[in-house]
């Protein structure tokens, strides 16, 4: 199969704009930075002193634009929302049996009477029961997980290179 990446032109380059080797060539079908790693590689491989064509820039993230738009807030809003919520379902099963030996003082704490409860808890209300209550829980938690992230990552903006005690400020401050 002959693809437009895999031809060779006249002076030996892939037609793409970059001069590549033909031993190069045939890893195109792979991805971009797979090549670009491959020509960076293939001069040294060969004894040969490193190409003047190789871009490191192509392996670093591009520059992004400030993100101070309310389009930008309200990402991170969803995005810290759904981390709690995430987070307070992962956490439902032990906060259930945190309560119920809140609510019963008889009952002593210890870990195998936590697995216990937790045995009970499926053996009388199935797998679903570890869970009952949990969207009360995420109600409450999804606002004010967003509100957090969102509050600390502009507080980290506005202090831009900021040392450890600065973002320990920030963070506080959300």
């Amino acid at each position: 199969m002959d693809t437009h990446q895999d031809r060779l032109s006249d002076d030996g380059s892939s037609g793409v704009g970059a001069q590549r080797s033909p031993s190069v060539v045939m890893f195109m079908r792979r991805p971009l930075i797979v090549a670009t790693v491959l020509e960076s590689a293939a001069p040294k491989l060969m004894g040969k002193k490193a190409s003047a064509s190789y871009r490191a820039d192509l392996l670093q993230e591009p520059e992004k634009k400030s993100d101070t738009t309310l389009a930008d807030v309200g990402k991170r809003l969803i995005a810290g929302g759904i981390a709690g919520a995430i987070a307070k379902t992962c956490i439902a099963p032990l906060d259930r049996v945190k309560i119920i030996f809140q609510t019963h003082p008889a009952k002593l704490f210890s870990l195998s009477n936590v697995v216990h409860e937790l045995v009970v808890i499926h053996s009388r209300e199935g797998l679903s029961g570890l869970w009952r209550g949990n969207a009360a829980t995420v109600l409450r938690v999804f606002p004010y997980a967003g509100i957090q992230f969102a509050a600390f990552d502009i507080y980290k903006k506005l202090l831009g290179n900021a040392s450890a005690a600065q973002k320990l400020l920030a963070g506080s401050a959300a």
